[in-house]
Order: structure tokens, then sequence, then C-alpha cells
């Protein structure tokens, strides 16, 4: 393995140095069968974007800039991601992630057979943050929850080494629904379906209506005003009653849409004709030209 310090700054090479020895102690520790052979990390004082890059012929190489800032990518199974802006941290700790980050690529390389991703270097940026700096990942956000946790390849390669099963899919199992009082007609999105449920003498009814399209704006309606048992006639009137109060909440969010695409057509109406001047200008002046 070869570090080049070269660009790094006097004042500040005790400081990369550490990063470097934390880093490669954690990495060592989370993957002892990893070699660094033929590695080359290149360590800079000044700001760009840092990489890993692998090839055959000139073999693996890490570069590290210097930025201040903590940056986690936003991944679902990885449970937390840093808050808008990044996180002000020391040098030493910046330095020491994204190495963490780009050792984490090469281990994907070595190891997981060259399938890289951003889950493994994100999980081990957060699992360093939780061991050694718990202040800092205090300051982390809640991504979304996926449906299924999968392993990745390099998760899956070394449960094996070690002689560990991993369960190919573990499920997240979210809070209980709230549990829906008695004869109270509920209309609600529940996941990417719209889930009724209807409650009449301890029994219950659920009814799963599926949209065309996935949209986050959601449209809710009171329907507690027409629970209780009907005949089928009076049902079609309370069936007639729902839907006109359906449309209302639609026509509601419908409305402001339809007001504000007007304004822009207008304003590009405007924009269509300062054009055809502008052209007009640049025909005359063009004719104007000396030849």
């Amino acid at each position: 393995m070869q570090v080049d310090y070269s660009k790094v700054i006097e004042e500040e090479l005790p400081i990369y140095k550490k990063a470097l020895a934390n880093a490669f102690d954690y990495i060592r520790d989370k993957y002892p069968t990893l070699c660094f052979c033929g590695l080359k990390i290149n360590l800079s004082s000044y700001i760009g974007q840092s990489h890993f890059r692998h090839c055959d012929k000139r073999g693996w190489s890490i570069k590290v800039h210097n930025r201040y800032k903590l940056y986690l990518y936003d991944r679902k199974n990885c449970g937390l991601k840093h808050p808008k802006g990044g996180i002000t941290v020391s040098l030493e700790l910046e330095a020491t992630i994204t190495l963490i980050h780009e050792l984490t690529h090469y281990a994907q390389g070595v190891l997981g057979k060259r399938m890289y991703n951003e889950i493994d270097t994100t999980k081990n940026s957060i699992e360093y943050l939780k061991m050694y700096h718990p202040d800092i990942h205090r300051k982390l956000i809640k991504t979304n929850k996926p449906k299924v946790v999968r392993a990745t390849p390099l998760e899956k390669i070394i449960a094996t080494l070690k002689g560990v099963w991993w369960e190919e899919e573990k499920e997240i199992i979210d809070t209980p629904q709230k549990i829906v009082e008695s004869n109270k007609l509920v209309a609600e999105f529940m996941g990417d379906n719209r889930t009724i449920v209807t409650r009449e003498n301890g029994s219950a009814i659920i009814h799963h209506i599926k949209p065309k399209g996935k949209k986050k704006d959601e449209i809710r309606v009171d329907l507690s005003q027409f629970a209780g048992t009907y005949t089928l006639a009076e049902a079609n009137i309370v069936t007639e009653k729902i839907k006109e109060k359906a449309n209302t909440a639609i026509q509601n969010k419908l409305n402001p849409l339809l007001e504000k695409k007007k304004k822009w057509l207008s304003k590009l109406k405007r924009a269509e004709n300062a054009i055809k001047k502008l052209d007009k200008s640049i025909k005359y002046y063009n004719k104007k030209l000396l030849k």
C-alpha cells in the first residue's frame, strides 16, 4: 500500500495520519480478510471531490479531499441520513469518515466481486459515528422505512466467511394501526392503497381500492356521519352523498391548480408576443447590416 501526502499542508499532516489510522482500524476489524496490497491513497488538504477508482492495469486508488462537512447518502436500508446542508465536523472526523467510505468501496471491489453500492459505505459511516462520536450520530435524521431490508452482496459474503446465515429478507414491521371505533366509516391512505374500514357489531370489513398512480398528495374526507346500517335503497342514496362530498374535496384541490395554470398561460402569451417583437427587430437590423 502507498500513501501520498504531497498535497497535505504541513500543519494538517498529523491530523490526516490520525484519520488514516482510525479508518484502517475500523475497516480491518470489519473485514479481517481484506488485503490492502497494491492500494494507492492520495490525501489532499484542498477542497475537492473524493473518489475511489479501480483499474486492472494501474491498480486500485483512493483520493480524499478536505470539506469540513459530513454528508451521507439517503438510503432507506441505512435508516439515517444527514440533515439539510450536512453537519459541520472537525477535519479529522471528516477525513476519517471519507476514508471509511472509500475503503468500503475497495472492500466491495476485492471481497464483494466488484458489486458496488452506497448502502455498505453509508452503514459503515453511521456505525463508526455511533461507536466513537455519539454526539454527531444524534444529529442524523431518519430516512423513510423500507418495506423489506435486503442484504447487500458484500454483507452476504462476509456473513458466509464468518459462518453466519443471513436471512434473505427481513421485513420491517410498522407500528399497529389505530383501532377504529364501532359503527364508524373511515377512509384514509395506508401505503399505496386506499383502505376503507367499516365496523358493525364488533366485526370489521376492510375494502382496498388501489389507485391508478402513486400520488403523495392526499385528499381526506370525513365520512363518519354516514356510518350505520342501511337498506339497499338507502345505501344508494348514501353512496351518492359520499361521492358528492368526495368530489367537493377534490374540486377544492383542483380549483387552485386551474387558477395557477391560467396565470402561467397568461404569462406565456405575453412572453410569446415579446419574442415575436424581438424577432421583428432582429430581422430589421439584419437587413440594415452593411455588406
